[in-house]
């Protein structure tokens, strides 16, 4: 029996008891929203960063941590995919003597490498939620949750993905070596995955799993010490990689693949890259169906009698399919004039090269190195690559 009313006041009874009390705002200082939940941004970005460290070194309380938190690993897996792993890749975000356009070419770079890895990160997630599936009874599994702490066993494999590249490994061939890292990599992902089994069976199998999952996630995630200083760690270990990946890849010069071609211009002997050291040269690579490739000769035989007595050399090599006929290809060139030594391409040339389009004009330096790649120039444009090449 409900008790009786003071004057003025409501009944209190089962069915009404008012809005809960909101928490006591702390002195000078207001509630900000979201404060009480989840905490900083500041939080949530240092919890999952340090994760990267924890899963190395204390695998077993990271898991726990992620399931009493259910969040932060899926954000440790973007930050290491998105961040992280390309960064220590940075010599393929700097330009390249090979990309005609070099900021979209990093870019596109940078897109791909994100794309693969996030393809390998998912894959082990799935094997990860299989082995849960498979080794856990449903009502001990945790689908949300569950998530969190797959995204949290792919880690370590994720981390040995970002210092692949700094020990130097001399097995050959390339794809043997790939092969390992994977294999490596899966079976620490199961090792991690064998963990994660005996932290879902500690579950209770009758509770509520909603009830669960929003009291995890209402647990605020509060910076500590230790997890600031592993972190710290953690992301100077993707910066140390691209300093060494830098100094391995992205300054070294890249020489010019040699080749040693047959001429069609009538001229002695054959054309051989060998026998240019010492000297700039421009190579253009054409095709004889290709009309702006025939827009550019006019252009290259300006350039050719403006440069041919200060040192610098022009090769032009045809490109056109087997089924042209080197005679014909040789009565095209005398037709079109061209006067500087013009040969025929091979297979093995254009894929030394990297040939895709037509006209690809490339300008060597006097020590055997690539210095620019173009398709289509001016003779501005012409004069400046020559001199960049030549040097002061």
């Amino acid at each position: 029996m409900p008790r009786p009313a003071l004057p003025g006041h409501l009944p209190v009874t089962p069915s009404f008891r008012g809005p809960a009390a909101a928490p006591a705002a702390r002195p000078g200082r207001p509630p900000g929203p979201g404060s009480t939940l989840r905490g900083s941004v500041f939080g949530e970005v240092l919890f999952s960063i340090a994760l990267w460290g924890r899963m190395l070194v204390r695998p077993g309380r990271a898991l726990r941590a992620v399931e009493e938190r259910a969040r932060g690993a899926v954000l440790a897996v973007v930050l290491l995919v998105g961040v992280g792993i390309p960064l220590s890749r940075a010599s393929e975000l700097v330009p390249s003597v090979w990309d005609i356009h070099p900021g979209s070419a990093a870019i596109l770079r940078l897109l791909g490498r994100m794309v693969t890895e996030a393809a390998i990160a998912a894959v082990l997630v799935v094997v990860v939620l299989r082995v849960v599936e498979a080794r856990v009874e449903p009502g001990r599994q945790r689908a949300r949750r569950d998530r969190q702490l797959a995204a949290a066993c792919c880690l370590p494999a994720l981390m040995l993905r970002l210092v692949s590249g700094l020990p130097p490994i001399s097995l050959r061939p390339a794809w043997l070596v790939q092969g390992l890292w994977l294999a490596v990599e899966l079976g620490w992902t199961l090792a991690m995955a064998a963990l994660l089994v005996r932290v879902a069976r500690a579950r209770d199998p009758h509770g509520l799993r909603w009830a669960e999952d929003a009291a995890a996630e209402k647990r605020r995630v509060a910076p500590r010490p230790l997890e600031a200083v592993v972190a710290l760690v953690a992301m100077v270990v993707p910066l140390a990689a691209a300093r060494v990946d830098l100094r391995r890849h992205g300054r070294a010069a890249v020489a010019a693949p040699p080749f040693v071609l047959s001429r069609l211009d009538g001229g002695e002997g054959r054309v051989a890259m060998e026998s240019l050291r010492g000297r700039t040269v421009l190579i253009d690579f054409w095709a004889s169906w290709c009309a702006p490739c025939r827009a550019m000769f006019p252009r290259l035989e300006r350039a050719h009698e403006r440069w041919k007595d200060r040192g610098v050399a022009f090769v032009g090599i045809a490109c056109d399919d087997p089924e042209t006929s080197s005679t014909e290809l040789a009565r095209f060139v005398a037709a079109v004039g061209i006067p500087y030594p013009t040969a025929r391409g091979t297979p093995q040339v254009i894929r030394d090269y990297r040939i895709t389009a037509f006209p690809t004009l490339f300008v060597i330096r006097p020590d055997g190195t690539l210095d620019g790649l173009m398709n289509m120039a001016t003779d501005r444009q012409l004069d400046d690559a020559i001199a960049h090449a030549r040097g002061p």
